[in-house]
């Protein structure tokens, strides 16, 4: 499976990516509570990522109809590394005197943009594997997602033990430029297209015009 080329691309971009959000999410817990000293300020940091990666997951099939599938997870990734890289200069630069609404508001963008990954990447890998490869495909994608997950937190909590949170979030750019750069590489697929209303039936692309509605 791993001889695939584009699956590779695919699963070891996101697992760039995701270890990178985890990372992150650590380091902007561990600056809130430390300029707030507030554990109900702390708590709006997974009430505000949840919120916004659900919104984005909702609006992500109407943005699909304009951009490629590849060519979307780019983008949102590539943006992605901006806002951290804006945060990163930002956290850097202030010191200890941060606005806190510029942090969250910083925070509710990379959520946004990260909202649409996990979607489009269940999307692109049938256009990446075979239909037969499909089935391994999912659950070794799913096994390393997870893995991540359960690994990434111990490993975040650890390493802040041994680098500021800032020093942190600088490691984060890094791995989600790295991200950007293999999604890049990956070949481009068609755009999701809408079925088109003709004479009060949805006709999909390639379907058989001569079944009629029966309404």
């Amino acid at each position: 499976m791993f001889k695939n080329r584009s699956f590779s691309l695919l699963l070891t971009g996101q697992s760039l990516a995701d270890i990178g959000d985890i990372l992150y999410i650590v380091s902007v817990i561990s600056i809130i509570y430390r300029f707030t000293n507030s554990a109900i300020a702390t708590s709006f940091v997974p009430f505000i990522i949840t919120t916004c990666m659900l919104i984005s997951s909702l609006l992500t099939p109407l943005i699909t109809t304009k951009v490629s599938l590849n060519q979307l997870l780019t983008i949102s990734q590539g943006f992605k590394t901006a806002v951290i890289l804006g945060l990163a200069l930002y956290v850097q630069w202030v010191g200890d005197q941060p606005m806190i609404g510029f942090v969250f508001l910083l925070i509710a963008m990379v959520a946004f943009l990260d909202g649409c990954a996990n979607p489009i990447r269940q999307s692109l890998l049938p256009h990446y594997v075979e239909e037969k490869d499909l089935l391994r495909a999912n659950s070794i994608a799913e096994t390393v997602i997870q893995s991540i997950q359960v690994g990434s937190w111990f490993v975040g909590s650890s390493l802040l033990l041994l680098f500021t949170p800032s020093q942190l979030i600088w490691g984060v750019v890094v791995l989600f430029f790295m991200a950007t750069l293999l999604l890049k590489l990956l070949p481009d697929v068609a755009r999701m297209e809408r079925p088109q209303k003709r004479n009060g039936c949805y006709l999909c692309k390639g379907g058989n015009p001569s079944i009629k509605h029966l309404y």
